[in-house]
């Protein structure tokens, strides 16, 4: 894709986000609300979600058959795709042609590359086929969207829920979600469960993540002492959870 920008907004270039990292902003000319595009390296945003993403792509390079495309989706990976185009370069390409790399953010203004596509969407609005994603994450993007919108955590669950194959994996920050309890509650999950099938992992939802558990205990009380979620479309492979050391512990009370 050449640069795209919908007529609706400008960028405002050499901008900082507030832990410091370099960033544009997405601005609508009509209302002044903007959004950060950031463009954070996959080493980064795999290291935040302890480096699963990386494990899964590469358990699933090892136990998808050879004629089956693997497709990962980056939501709201910045205009310049540099976390998706990293993981075409490490993981597809080259190496293996079968992991195909999907970017999607408001705008574009790389290109895309062997393995690599950018996709102009909204993370509320997917243009992204049901069924169809097999590792999908979001790094400060739909968090932060739902500081501003309580209804859009919800909402991109859903979206991100339908897009996913059964056995995909979705990995979510929880740096601006700190209103989970509020925002979503067990009746919206079990609906969400009961409508596309999947399940969450994050301890205070009643699921535990053991690993990220143990490393965040001393976290201060007045924050959830984990840091991300996960959400998996069922059924769940068994195998790949065991690889990754998922492990369920109990459900939730409304389960």
């Amino acid at each position: 894709m050449a640069e795209y920008v919908p007529e609706k907004y400008k960028i405002k270039s050499g901008d900082k986000t507030v832990s410091g990292h370099a960033a544009d902003k997405l601005i609508d000319k009509e209302t002044g609300e903007w959004y950060f595009l950031t463009n954070r390296s996959f080493e980064e945003i795999d290291h935040f979600f302890s480096n699963l993403p990386s494990r899964t792509i590469k358990e699933l390079k090892k136990i998808k058959p050879r004629e089956e495309v693997i497709r990962i989706l980056d939501i709201g990976g910045g205009i310049k795709a540099r976390s998706a185009g990293d993981i075409a370069d490490t993981f597809g390409s080259k190496h293996d042609d079968r992991v195909q790399v999907f970017n999607l953010d408001l705008t574009a203004t790389g290109q895309n590359k062997e393995g690599l596509h950018q996709v102009v969407g909204d993370m509320m609005r997917l243009p992204i086929k049901d069924n169809s994603i097999d590792l999908a994450y979001s790094h400060h993007s739909i968090s932060l969207r739902e500081e501003i919108d309580s209804d859009a955590l919800v909402q991109a669950l859903e979206e991100v829920a339908r897009t996913l194959r059964p056995g995909g994996i979705f990995f979510l920050d929880k740096i601006y979600t700190e209103k989970w309890g509020k925002t979503i509650s067990p009746l919206d999950l079990e609906k969400l469960s009961e409508k596309f099938g999947v399940v969450f992992y994050s301890k205070e939802i009643g699921l535990f993540l053991e690993p990220v558990e143990r490393i965040l205990k001393k976290i201060n009380k007045e924050h959830p002492n984990w840091k991300f979620i996960i959400m998996i479309k069922e059924p769940v492979d068994e195998e790949l959870m065991k690889t990754l050391k998922i492990e369920e512990t109990y459900k939730p009370k409304n389960h």
